[in-house]
């Protein structure tokens, strides 16, 4: 294509499009090692094995992290973003399936027992050990029931559907602990 741009000065490719096309699906290719337009259903399974080669013999990997295991997700950093910021999520997920294939995912749950809709390698979850301190964002309400304070948070990292209730809190430091 690019040849063609250069050789005739131009961007215009609709006037030769469809001999592209042709000339693409005529030529061999290494890969599956014929034209594609000699691919059909009756050779697609060895062209399928020509590309992919037989995976049943292939030695897999022990999965990284157990079913139940409470891990973070990794944050995805944009160019600018402050290097000393965290890189991985406050809240924690954990681990509903390791998905069997080359590379393995896994397959989380929010601590609510949501599916998140897509899965994770290895490389972007950090098991954590589980704990049921959560960091406390905002205090949105206070109450005083039975001469003790409860208090109604949203916890840091954690959507809003998380807010689970009253929470007596103690003040350590200048600090709310839960």
């Amino acid at each position: 294509m690019f040849q063609y741009f250069t050789f005739k000065n131009t961007r215009n490719y609709i006037d030769v499009l469809d001999k592209l096309v042709y000339s693409y699906n005529h030529t061999y290719h290494s890969s599956i090692k014929r034209a594609p337009v000699e691919v059909n259903s009756e050779n697609e399974q060895d062209v399928w094995l020509t590309l992919y080669g037989n995976m049943e013999n292939v030695e897999r990997k022990p999965c990284a992290f157990k079913e139940g295991d409470t891990v973070r997700i990794s944050k995805a950093k944009l160019t600018f973003e402050k290097g000393y910021e965290t890189n991985w999520t406050e809240e924690l997920f954990t681990v509903s399936e390791c998905v069997k294939r080359n590379p393995l995912v896994y397959r989380v749950k929010d601590l609510l027992g949501e599916d998140i809709q897509r899965t994770f390698y290895a490389q972007e979850l950090q098991k954590v050990e589980k704990n049921n301190h959560f960091p406390i964002e905002k205090i949105l309400r206070k109450r005083i029931k039975n001469n003790s304070s409860e208090y109604f948070v949203k916890f840091k990292g954690y959507p809003k559907s998380l807010i689970r209730g009253w929470q007596r809190l103690l003040k350590l430091n200048g600090k709310f602990e839960s």
